[in-house]
């Protein structure tokens, strides 16, 4: 079929075109708010995979570490940010998170560490007979702080969201003079 050029369309078939292209407004703003959260993650891992650096270093990082660090950051944030993607912690509605989440997170954010750790002494014992394996070699120290800081970090801005919202809900209900029912439930 031979695709048609704007000027060829027929002025009623453009708001079947508008609606096709523009799609549902609520899938828009999900789309936007998923990618928004994304964005956190990659940011927030990236935090933590720098100051597990400066803390390891006392912020006086050796030149050395400085090129390990701008080599290894964008392979160590995609790992974790993929693994936290097998784990499913995407896709959790952030302003329900609670324990089962964290857990998830932690598992995810373990699992990364114990392959940046496996890696390191595989690359450690590969270094004499290959010297490229030294830009794999991140100190254990700033694995395990940045195991730390990334569970805190992800897991963070999560109940962060969820605090925010539930006191916006709150505000919002207290406005609208709506009392708050105090609700026990048994079984």
């Amino acid at each position: 079929m031979a695709r048609q050029r704007p000027e060829d369309i027929e002025t009623h078939e453009l708001p079947a075109i508008k609606r096709e292209v523009a799609g549902n407004p609520q899938d828009v703003r999900r789309i936007a708010s998923r990618t928004a959260q994304h964005l956190v993650d990659i940011i927030v891992l990236s935090l933590a995979f720098a100051l597990a650096f400066a803390i390891r270093f006392d912020g006086d990082l050796p030149r050395q570490m400085l090129k390990r660090f701008l080599f290894l950051w964008p392979y160590v944030v995609a790992l974790q940010f993929g693994i936290l993607i097998l784990f499913g912690v995407p896709r959790f509605a952030w302003r329900y998170v609670g324990l089962r989440e964290a857990w998830r997170i932690f598992a995810a954010i373990g699992t990364v560490s114990i392959l940046l750790l496996i890696a390191r002494l595989v690359s450690a014992a590969m270094l004499p007979k290959m010297p490229q394996a030294q830009y794999a070699l991140i100190p254990i120290g700033v694995i395990l702080i940045d195991f730390g800081l990334a569970f805190l970090a992800v897991t963070g801005v999560r109940v962060l969201r969820r605090v925010w919202i539930e006191k916006l809900h709150a505000r919002r209900r207290r406005v609208a003079g709506q009392e708050l029912l105090t609700t026990l439930l048994i079984g």
